[in-house]
Formats: structure tokens, C-alpha cells, sequence
């Protein structure tokens, strides 16, 4: 239904007395921090859809309420009850930009997300995937088919880096109206359906799940609530030195060009990152073979090369993605300068957030490694007269697997005060790199053949000191053993918050997918959690980077960072072995921090 001007009252008191609804949003682009909005607005109660037309067509047939937005305005501000969106926040962005925000006790459903907590192997979670296989019906193909016959509804589109890739900018706002406006009230048709087919199969897992597994009802509110928490966070956005991007751009080619240069010394050859090329140039190095059985060139086993021009290649690689960094910074960066990347809390299996736009996800701590350096973390800096706290749990993931495992003797160790690594390396005999080292090869599913390539020793001296952890720790080796039969029988694992991670035929990586599952739940605990307690407060969380997140807001609201720690620390209901936040601050950028709580007196 097209909503008139004189129809759009009446249909708005019908819709705000409807328990749950859908949304969905036609928009002229994709970056509603760059000029692109939404040309309709479409909800839906699960009976009818309902069409609202921004667009002026000077056609009748199609009346424009966007003299009426005030009153969509209110209705979406005073409406409290559970919003069904396809990738909600982009949605609610597109919103914001036209002054449409929700209610603050509403409950966002994104269909998107939820689904992972579902089937959690998907390749895709697009509508048209998940409609195609729960709803038995696809999307509408009509838009697209339209858009591809006619070339005035996209151009390609330039993103920057060092191979500038192209993509096709689309228009859906040329799309006639007869077509665009049956699509737009499918999807959101679609979505309402997939809510309600999400909550149900939600209720089944409750019912059928194995005795003493949590109900996943916690999980699904935590991540509902976290659809909120991200997109104030994707809102706020975090400031970048654009100046110093600039520099650090011109700065990582010149290294690249190097990099290229020396290689061509070495080996004679013109600089290709190829397999092909790397296959002649390294033949006599000892090969790690992939998958298929060819030789592989990661940087990791490049790493391991004798061959100097092995170095240029990773010399090469490292400069490529700090330039990518910096030009993506330029690229993504409003009027303003500020950067609102996207959280994805459907980017892994285990549930791990991923980002992008840019991806704030995989900055490395770079260390500073000369005066003319420019570490990534740098190019992100506090607004002025704001600073920066940077809260990061400390080995999160092998604490976790200590308490899993009941590993009672590493535990009473590490509770008198000695580092995780170090307490492992005291109790087998070993330095605390080399027991760091086997700690996270070993728990991020590697074996003997993977210690003994990172570790530069042969696989049987690996064999011998992965052994010498486990005599020091066999409560690990027993738990790690019935976490992989377990894997194998119900081919899957479930966290300690009740996430269902599928795995099936990745059962050597079970303990990796049970851990990272279980600490990616532990943070998004903690930045609903965070959101909730400086919720009235200047400070607000402006990132996360894996385990860490980053609050920005006045000097004299530092002492809030002692709060936000606690809450951190409490976010997981730990048995013996508590988790522990370090905390650091900084007036100038990520990569400059000094450690502890800043103190304005």
C-alpha cells in the first residue's frame, strides 16, 4: 500500500499499537555519511506492507508524504516495540540522516544478525539467501534486472588504494515506480516473515537443547541490545589526522617501491606477487604445501625463508596494507574527518565482531620501529580537548581456557600474581615466548608441524614441548580431548553464553572456535554493559579492536574509565580465575598511549 498524505495519520496510530514490525529503507546510495538518503520508507505488520514515498514523482498515483516527515518523526521516536530490519544499521543510519530515530527502549531484531545465531556456517546472510532457504521464496529480481539493462541506474565507482578497484554504483531512485515500490514492499514483507521464523526456530533450540546447556534467550536480548550499542558507536565515529594520513600514504608507497627494488636486485627478476613468480624464486627454500598441495607463500612462511628476497616480498606486503589503511582512511572520513566504520555482528562463525569501511578490526599494535615511521593506530586521534581510554582485557582467550578446563594449578599461579604465559613457562620448564608461542598455536587449532615452523625447531623437539605443557597442565589436554569428541559427535560446539557454533568438518579446531566464540560474547556483554553505564555521560565508547575498547570524552570524566573496567572485568561469570582489564590513556592518537587511568589533578 502507498501511504497518502491523508492516509498517513490513520495508518500510523494502526501501526503503533502493533506488537512487532518490519522496516526497511529505499536509499539513493550506500553512505549516508556522504550525502545518500532515503527516498521511501516501508514498514510492515506481518498483514499489510506500507510504502512511504520521500521522492516527488509528479504523478498522482504515487503521493510524496516527505512535507509529513515531522510525524514520521514521532512516530518512530515514541514506538517501543520490537523493529524487524535486514542489516539494521544501515537502516538506522539511513534514518538518522533524514532526523528518524527509534525509541531508546525499542527492540531492534536484525534479521541479519540473528541468523547467525541460528545456522552460524552460512556463506551469506543476505535477504535473498535466507528468504531462498527459510521462507522458501527469493527476493524480488525485477529491480535488478532493470538496473542491469539500463545504464543511467549505475556508474562505476572509484575506491582508493593501491589497486583502485572499481564497483557499481547504483541508483535505485531512477528505477520507475511501478517497479521499485512492489520491491520495496516485498523485502519488507520478507523481513517480518524471516523475524518470526527466527523467533520461532529460537524457541524450538530452547526446547530441544541438551540438558545443562544455557537457554539461548540471554544471548538473543544481548545481541539485540549490542544492534544499538554499535550503531551509536558507528554514529559517534572516531576522529583521523587526515594530514598525516597523506604523509603515511606517499611514505608506504616509497617503501613499497623499495621493497620491489631490492627484490629485482636479488633475484633478477621483476617484482610480481605471484605464485608463479615465488615458485621459481624460492624453489630450493623447504616448502609448507597448501590444501591443493601447492607451495605456499603466506607471510607467515615467508617468515621462515632464508632467501633475502623472502624479506622484500614481506617488506613489500607490510607497506601495501599500511597504504591501504591510510587511503581508506581518506576515502571513509566525513566533512568532519571523522570515520564511522561498520561493526558486523554476523562477520564470523564464532560471533566475533568484524568491521569494515574501513576495517578497524586488523590494526596491529605497530611498534615504533625508526623516527620516520608512521604506525596505523597514529592516524586515529581524540577530538579536541577529549582523550583517549583504551581498555584491554589481558589474555583473554587462555584465561578463558583455563576456566574451562579447570586447570586448578595454572589457575592458583596465575592468582598469585604471575603472568599466564609465564606461569605455563614455570611449569614446564620453558622460556615464556616459546610457551606463549605453543599456548596460541595450540589453541588456535595448529599442530606439531605449525609450532615447529614458527618456532624454527624440528617437529619432534615441538611434539616434545608441546607434551611438556600438557604433563604441567593435563586438566587442558583433557578438556581440549572431550571439547573435539564432543565437536565430532554433534558437530558443533555451544559457549558459555549458550551460542551454538556449527563446525562440522573443522573438529581440529573445535577449542579455537569454543574460545573465540566465548570471548567474543564476554566483550559484546561488556559494550552493552559500557553503553548502559555512561549512558548520561559526556564519555562515550567510540571502538573496539578485538579485545579492547576505546572510550573518548573529557579529562574530567577520566575517573569514568574505573567504572567502565569494572564492568569489563564482571562480564563474564568467571568460577576461579577473574578476567582483568589494563587501562591506558592518550591525548594524541591510538598508537601513543601511556599506561593507567589519566588523573586531572
Amino acid at each position: 500500500m502507498i501511504v497518502s498524505p491523508k492516509e498517513l495519520s490513520k495508518v500510523l496510530g494502526a501501526l503503533a499499537s502493533a506488537p512487532r514490525l518490519s522496516c526497511d529503507t529505499e536509499t539513493s546510495g550506500l553512505r549516508s555519511y556522504h550525502g545518500d538518503r532515503p527516498f521511501s520508507i516501508i514498514i510492515g505488520d506481518g498483514n499489510e506492507n506500507y510504502y512511504f514515498n520521500l521522492l516527488d514523482y509528479s504523478d498522482p498515483r504515487y503521493p510524496c508524504v516527505d512535507d509529513q516527515l515531522d510525524e514520521i518523526r514521532a512516530f518512530f521516536g515514541d514506538y517501543s516495540g520490537t523493529w524487524f530490519m535486514q542489516n539494521a544499521k544501515f537502516d538506522m543510519h539511513m534514518l538518522a540522516s533524514i532526523g528518524v530515530f527509534l525509541h531508546s527502549d525499542c527492540r531492534v531484531h536484525c534479521t541479519k544478525a540473528i541468523a547467525r545465531l541460528i545456522k552460524s556456517d552460512y556463506v551469506s546472510y543476505s535477504l535473498d539467501r535466507l528468504s531462498s532457504f527459510w521462507l522458501k521464496e527469493p527476493k524480488d529480481d525485477k529491480v535488478m534486472a532493470y538496473i542491469k539493462d539500463n545504464k543511467d541506474c549505475w556508474e562505476w565507482e572509484e575506491t582508493p588504494g593501491i589497486k583502485t578497484r572499481r564497483k557499481k554504483r547504483l541508483f535505485f531512485y531512477r528505477v520507475p515506480p511501478d517497479i521499485i515500490i512492489p520491491y520495496a514492499l516485498k523485502d519488507a514483507d520478507l523481513t517480518f516473515r524471516l523475524g518470526m521464523y527466527e523467533l520461532k526456530e529460537l524457541t524450538k533450540y530452547n526446547k530441544q537443547r541438551r540438558e545443562g546447556l544455557p537457554a539461548i534467550d540471554a544471548l538473543y536480548y544481548n545481541e539485540c541490545e549490542l544492534t544499538k550499542t554499535l550503531w551509536q558507536m558507528e554514529r559517534r565515529g572516531v576522529a583521523v589526522d587526515l594530514r598525516y594520513c597523506r604523509r603515511a600514504f606517499e611514505h608506504e608507497q616509497f617503501r613499497m617501491t623499495e621493497a620491489m627494488r631490492e627484490f629485482e636486485s636479488i633475484t633478477r627478476r621483476d617484482f610480481v606477487d605471484s605464485h608463479i613468480v615465488f615458485s621459481n624464486v624460492f624453489s630450493s627454500e623447504k616448502h609448507v604445501l597448501t590444501e591443493k598441495g601447492n607451495p605456499c607463500f603466506k607471510s607467515d612462511v615467508l617468515k621462515t625463508f632464508k632467501n633475502p628476497a623472502a624479506k622484500s616480498v614481506l617488506d613489500y606486503r607490510d607497506a601495501r596494507s599500511r597504504a591501504n589503511f591510510f587511503a581508506g582512511f581518506e576515502y571513509e572520513a566525513d566533512e568532519n574527518g571523522i570515520v564511522h566504520t561498520s561493526f558486523w555482528q554476523d562477520g564470523t562463525t564464532t560471533g566475533r565482531l568484524s568491521s569494515s569501511s574501513p576495517n578497524l578490526q586488523n590494526m596491529t599494535k605497530d611498534a615504533l620501529r625508526s623516527e620516520t615511521d608512521f604506525p596505523v593506530r597514529r592516524a586515529i586521534v581524540p577530538r579536541p580537548g577529549k582523550v583517549f581510554h583504551c581498555l584491554d582485557y589481558d589474555q583473554v582467550e587462555y584465561r578463558l581456557m583455563l576456566e574451562y578446563a579447570n586447570a586448578h594449578g595454572l589457575i592458583d599461579k596465575v592468582l598469585a600474581g604471575t603472568d599466564v604465559h609465564q606461569a605455563t613457562a614455570d611449569a614446564a620448564g620453558i622460556d615464556r615466548n616459546t610457551a606463549k608461542t605453543i599456548n596460541f598455536t595450540v589453541l588456535y587449532g595448529g599442530g606439531n608441524a605449525l609450532i615447529s615452523q614458527r618456532l624454527g625447531i624440528p617437529p619432534e623437539k615441538a611434539r616434545e614441548l608441546v607434551n611438556t605443557i600438557f604433563d604441567a597442565a593435563p586438566e587442558v589436554r583433557t578438556w581440549m580431548d572431550r571439547v573435539r569428541r564432543g565437536a565430532s559427535l554433534r558437530g558443533g560446539v555451544v559457549n558459555w553464553m549458550g551460542r551454538p557454533i556449527r563446525i562440522r568438518d573443522k573438529i581440529h579446531a573445535s577449542v579455537n572456535y569454543l574460545i573465540q566464540g566465548g570471548c567474543a560474547d564476554v566483550m559484546k556483554v561488556a559494550l552493552n554493559r559500557t553503553a548502559k553505564l555512561l549512558k548520561d555521560t559526556e564519555t562515550k565508547p567510540v571502538l573496539t579492536i578485538h579485545d579492547e575498547i576505546v572510550l573518548e570524552g573529557p579529562d574530567h570524566e577520566s575517573h569514568l574509565a574505573h567504572d567502565v573496567k569494572r564492568e569489563m572485568e564482571g562480564s563474564y561469570p568467571s568460577k576461579r580465575l577473574t578476567l582483568t582489564t589494563g587501562v591506558d590513556y592518550s591525548f594524541r592518537s591510538l598508537a601513543d598511549k601511556l599506561e593507567g587511568v589519566y588523573s586531572p589533578n
